[in-house]
């Protein structure tokens, strides 16, 4: 609020004068800046209102066109004839009137709008719709009740699709649902039905962008389902930026009216300047930026500090909005050029197959990957997601985060403190930044500081309390108890905490990156603490000395912590020899139990693009000299720092902080209270119980408090156990719920520890496991309403509480059938019907498919048994036939290393029987993704160096790899477990196949399809 307060001037003379808050009217503009206003475009409203006839209805129709200011109505079912379609314009208010060919939709419209019929059929009516502002498509639908019917109109739809090239709307009652809680009561629904209509949603590309409103829209009886609905398709939701969809309430008809809102970014202020990730991809981004920042300014190159660094942004701003627009240029059409130069090389290459041909076929695909991966970034930094751990690149995935981001996190109602609505939308602003606020965590307000700065142990206590006291008291003014420290409740969820990290454990974490991308030596603060402290010896080398920075004292105290933890991937040689672990993960160093001083570089001993041998020799014993020698060479690249944390070699917080953290023991029991089968509160409940932090008598005494303790339920003096277990309203509601599971755990001697142990089963969020959680809370609730609203405690209605929310938990589909595995009859006695929820079964068919002609298909497989592993893969050609099998086995070793040394193995036979146009299949995501990455960092140290030398081969060959189902790789797997048995590399040809193979390739090579379960 604006505060007036009195100012003297100069003369002493007062003056009135307005203190404007600041920070409010920065709030406002920045809200303002960033998102851009919005205004309602037009509001039109779809309603099966199952007949217009009846004055009443009309009236009702007319009320919503103008309380909703609609500029144009579709209505479903008129129920009179097309005749008095041009009256019922003139009384709703509309100028313009159109029906369909069955007279079963009915479309209304004002000026300015412009709707003109596309295509007219029974079920629906496809329309062009312009403003002046923008211009899509609309497809009316009024859905038969039959399938067969149903069928022919999903038809149409996916036809009009095919053609329709802009933003465009499907709308309207569709009479039947697209999955089974949209729907309650009456028989199962159809799932043919649903398959049907999900199909034709799915092939149309349409998307259902959420509602305000009932879910349901449709009821009779006690049967309700959600018939109606509006999907959009891809243009609609890139180009109208806002949308919302409300089911008003249902009156005079059995279906419930959509309004439908759209907006349109009226008015767009200029965007500020915003840094690109994938411009760091584009091989001349480096070079641009470095000569821009080391060139003189002008017209005045001797300003300095601070002044000067604020010149130099300014002028790198301007530079790479350049470089932007005339050389980096659009991304996609750059992808939509390079794809058609990858066909058009691609059908040079089947006409004319050359080597050269070839090189450019495979010089465009390197343009095009550089490309995707460059997409891929531009749209994770749009979604703010930081990694991806498996699979390949998600470029749809994350166009489908961004437009459904837009769609649903649009806020277009916001509840008050007073429970009222608003939908202004400057309240909604600033509600909004409450909002966000309140859902922010304390903790992580200081984390990223850590980065730079150590904080003191005082500072790390203090901040701890900080935390802990709002955990405990919230930010409300009366008092409340701090139940237990900062420790107990940081820590995994499994050790019996909430977890939360300390303060310590993640400065510690943070001080372990610190050192990590010290000694990756890439950044300027890497290359200067190098230069500083180092000088010409190793890290390990140097030591703390008195008056040395506390950053380098801080690197020291956790060097011969994370230093183990921290191998090499051998590129240029510009890394230690005897000290740096780059042989496998270990140094040499290391081998020999020594500590050398000597900091002599790898690639002294290369000898052009080849290692010394004779060098090599001098120094180390042949053996160790030859597994030297045969470490794939690539000195174009740089040495890459591997962090043997983590399973793709970057280094990780979050994997430094699990590794170093103050561990705990492990309890089964507390890790079984935490899923989403169990409401946070509940498990944050029985978590406290389980620690003994409620405040019952008993305990409360113990804190120091004076008062008379009294059971709610009987005249027994209250204690934890006596609340929970053995008080006789307990007794009965543990009774009540152990008959229906047919067990017998209860026994007055059990602690509540015990009693648990007893309940809880080993699979998480089974319905034994939040049963007795559920209880708990529910004795707890109504042990406080008798204390405090003087309600008297009834076990009846503790069984019931427990019962809807467990129904409740169900339908919110939070709990599933097979969450009451092996105690099914539960479920009818709680209230619930599985089998109108059971999914249908359903089973994928598989098959090997063949590779295009000139082209041969290689299957890849890992088997993994007893610390023991076996690896195969099969060569065949576009006709199905065997070229070459092979197996073998392997030690020390993991699944993904025998995938890729099968890769390898494969490549090989490919270079050595001349064969060039390779197709690789392998059954594994995360080898998937380290054979298509262009990224040097895809794994850990074991396989780097096997990883490279595939990568190596592969400039040979034209090849791709994709993914295949096990089911499909049935010849590759059979031959990785024959590997896993022999003691020896063996080869595979017609004349010496095992019964076994032959007949999976027989059965490969005519079709016969595998049945994925």
């Amino acid at each position: 609020m604006d505060q007036i307060g009195v100012m003297k001037d100069f003369g002493g003379k007062e003056i009135m004068h307005v203190a404007i808050n600041i920070d409010d009217i920065l709030r406002r503009v920045n809200c303002l800046l960033r998102w851009n206003i919005q205004f309602f475009m037009f509001n039109f409203i779809i309603w099966n209102i199952r007949g217009i006839g009846c004055p009443t209805s009309k009236m009702r129709l007319k009320n919503l066109c103008r309380i909703y200011n609609v500029s144009f109505l579709v209505i479903l079912e008129p129920l009179i004839s097309n005749t008095k379609l041009d009256g019922t314009a003139r009384w709703l208010g509309f100028k313009h009137a159109i029906a369909n060919v069955a007279n079963k939709i009915w479309v209304f419209w004002k000026d300015p709008l412009r709707i003109d019929v596309i295509g007219d059929f029974t079920q629906v009516m496809h329309c062009s719709i312009d403003s002046s502002n923008i211009h899509f498509a609309a497809s009316f639908v009024y859905a038969s009740s039959s399938r067969y019917h149903r069928k022919m109109l999903w038809e149409q739809i996916s036809h009009f699709h095919s053609i329709c090239s802009i933003p465009w709307l499907v709308g309207g009652d569709f009479n039947t649902i697209s999955n089974p809680s949209e729907r309650i009561g009456g028989s199962p629904p159809i799932s043919q039905a649903m398959e049907d209509f999900n199909s034709m949603i799915m092939d149309c590309k349409l998307t259902d962008i959420g509602f305000s409103g009932n879910k349901f829209t449709w009821n009779r009886g006690l049967l309700w389902q959600r018939l109606d609905r509006v999907l959009f398709n891809e243009f609609w939701i890139n180009s109208v930026v806002s949308t919302n969809i409300e089911h008003l309430s249902r009156t005079l008809s059995d279906h419930s009216p959509l309004l439908i809102r759209i907006k349109e970014k009226s008015i767009n202020f200029s965007s500020h300047f915003r840094f690109q990730n994938m411009w760091l991809l584009h091989d001349s981004f480096m070079d641009l930026v470095q000569n821009n920042w080391l060139a003189p300014l002008h017209p005045d190159n001797s300003i300095f500090g601070m002044r000067r660094f604020w010149f130099k942004l300014k002028r790198m701003k301007q530079v790479l909005n350049w470089w932007n627009q005339n050389v980096f240029k659009n991304l996609f059409s750059n992808i939509v050029q390079d794809e058609e130069d990858v066909n058009n090389f691609e059908n040079l290459c089947l006409s004319f197959p050359s080597v050269d041909n070839f090189n450019l076929l495979n010089n465009a695909k390197d343009c095009l990957s550089k490309l995707q991966v460059q997409e891929e970034t531009f749209w994770k930094q749009k979604v703010a997601t930081k990694h991806l751990i498996d699979g390949d690149n998600n470029t749809k995935y994350f166009h489908a985060l961004v437009n459904r981001k837009r769609a649903l996190n649009c806020i277009h109602k916001i509840k008050r403190d007073d429970g009222t609505i608003t939908e202004d939308g400057v309240e909604i602003a600033n509600l909004a930044v409450q909002l966000i606020l309140i859902k922010s965590v304390l903790c992580s307000l200081p984390v990223y500081s850590f980065q730079a700065l150590l904080p003191t142990t005082e500072f790390s206590t203090k901040i701890s309390r900080i935390c802990n006291k709002f955990f405990w008291k919230g930010t409300g003014k009366n008092s409340k108890i701090i139940w237990s420290s900062w420790d107990k409740v940081c820590g995994t969820l499994d050790e019996g905490a909430l977890g939360c990290k300390s303060m310590t454990d993640m400065a510690y974490a943070f001080s372990c990156k610190l050192w990590y991308n010290f000694r990756a030596n890439v950044s300027l603060w890497a290359k200067f603490m190098h230069i500083k402290y180092c000088g010409g010896n190793h890290p390990t080398t140097v030591s703390y000395r008195q008056g040395d920075s506390r950053v380098w004292h801080r690197l020291c105290k956790v060097k011969w912590v994370v230093e183990p933890m921290l191998n090499w991937g051998l590129g240029c040689g510009d890394i230690s020899f005897w000290q740096d672990r780059w042989l496998g993960g270990t140094s040499i160093d290391s081998i020999f139990n020594t500590s050398s001083k000597e900091n002599v570089k790898v690639n002294y001993f290369f000898d052009n693009n080849c290692w010394d041998f004779g060098k090599l020799c001098n120094v180390l014993p042949i053996s160790i000299a030859q597994q030297i020698f045969n470490i794939p060479f690539n000195i174009n690249s740089k040495d890459l720092l591997l962090c043997g944390l983590t399973v793709d070699g970057r280094f990780s917080v979050k994997d430094a902080w699990h590794t170093f953290r103050s561990k705990k023991d492990v309890s089964n029991l507390f890790s079984m209270i935490w899923h989403k089968t169990i409401p946070t509160t509940v498990a944050v409940f029985v978590w406290r119980v389980l620690h003994k932090l409620i405040p019952t008598d008993e305990i409360l005494i113990k804190r120091g408090f004076v008062l008379s303790s009294k059971c709610q339920c009987c005249y027994h003096v209250e204690n934890m156990h006596h609340v929970f277990l053995s008080s006789p309203l307990a007794v009965k509601t543990w009774t009540y719920f152990e008959d229906i599971f047919k067990v017998n755990y209860f026994n007055a001697k059990l602690s509540i520890k015990d009693m648990l142990k007893c309940w809880f089963s080993k699979s998480k969020g089974h319905i034994k496991n939040v049963i007795p959680s559920l209880i708990l809370w529910y004795l707890w609730l109504d042990r406080n309403n008798s204390r405090f609203s003087n309600v008297v405690m009834n076990h009846n209605r503790i069984i019931q509480n427990v019962k809807n929310k467990v129904v409740a938990l169900f339908y919110a589909k939070l709990l599933t059938a097979k969450d009451f595995n092996n105690h099914y009859s539960v479920a009818s006695a709680l209230g619930i019907t599985l089998e109108e929820v059971f999914p249908p079964n359903v089973s994928r068919i598989i098959y090997w498919t063949k590779p295009p002609i000139n082209y041969y298909k290689i299957n890849v497989a890992g088997f993994d048994s007893d610390s023991h592993l076996g690896f195969g893969g099969i060569i065949r050609d576009y006709q199905g036939n065997l070229v070459l099998g092979f197996a073998g086995p392997l030690q020390n070793a993991d699944i993904n290393f025998a995938i890729i040394s099968a890769v390898l193995n494969g490549l090989k036979s490919c270079i050595t029987l001349d064969l060039n146009c390779i197709i690789f299949e392998v059954d594994s995501t995360f080898s998937l993704h380290m054979l298509n990455s262009l990224d040097d960092i895809t794994c850990n140290s074991s396989l780097f160096y096997i990883l490279r030398e595939v990568k190596n081969s592969l400039r040979f060959i034209n090849f791709s790899f994709s993914f295949v189902h096990k089911e499909g790789n049935a010849c590759a797997n059979w031959l990785a477990r024959w590997g896993w048995g022999s003691d020896h590399l063996s080869n595979f040809s017609g004349s010496n196949l095992p019964h076994a193979l032959n007949g999976l390739l027989r059965l490969d090579k005519v079709g016969v399809p595998y049945v994925k379960g």
